[in-house]
């Protein structure tokens, strides 16, 4: 009997090895997971996919065009309130018309995609061991190309020309910071700070 009670104590160093590696992964977790989650609001995303095109140059001849007719119809404008020009009163309405309707073009994809994102509600960003888990999309970190720290948002490029949009306002200053290292950490070379630009 003596001999069986000595046996049964050998037997409960096993049973701990369980809660030691169920520490171990939580712990590991803890290190590796950046996470939160945020609601989409279409104007936040519209804002920022419309300063990614900016940083990322996406659009510049069409953005050039919009200038330029812009600048053209206020030369109108201004020919028209010094001489009383019907021509230039016309040339001006319909560059104007031109303006806009191109800014509309441009616009189209932008507005399809924050709505798109508005209806999906709740976003959800993990930074996991090997890849980033957008809501339910898992990215390989070598996948990424581009995370650009915009003045209103974070916006990920992805898997070619897919473009992910975390506003700033639904982060406190932690997970800002926290963010950021995170992707210094797992995606240095695509990390853009486009603050100081």
């Amino acid at each position: 009997m003596e001999q069986q009670e000595k046996i049964a104590p050998q037997e409960e160093p096993d049973c701990e090895k369980i809660p030691e590696e169920s520490t171990e992964n939580v712990s590991r977790e803890t290190i590796n997971g950046v996470h939160f989650s945020f609601d989409a609001r279409y104007d936040d995303i519209f804002d920022g996919l419309d300063a990614t095109d900016t940083a990322d140059g996406t659009n510049k001849k069409t953005r050039t065009m919009y200038l330029i007719i812009t600048i053209l119809m206020l030369f109108q404008i201004v020919w028209f309130a010094y001489s009383g020009s019907g021509f230039a009163l016309i040339f001006a309405v319909v560059m104007g018309a031109l303006a806009l309707l191109l800014k509309k073009r441009s616009q189209r994809f932008n507005k399809e995609i924050a709505k798109a994102f508005e209806d999906e509600g709740k976003q959800t960003v993990i930074f996991e061991e090997d890849s980033l888990k957008l809501n339910e999309k898992t990215v390989p970190y070598s996948e990424v190309s581009k995370v650009y720290e915009l003045k209103r948002c974070f916006s990920i490029i992805y898997q070619g020309n897919h473009v992910y949009i975390i506003p700033k306002n639904v982060l406190d200053e932690a997970q800002t910071e926290e963010f950021v290292a995170a992707v210094k950490e797992k995606a240095e070379t695509a990390y853009r700070n486009m603050l100081k630009k």
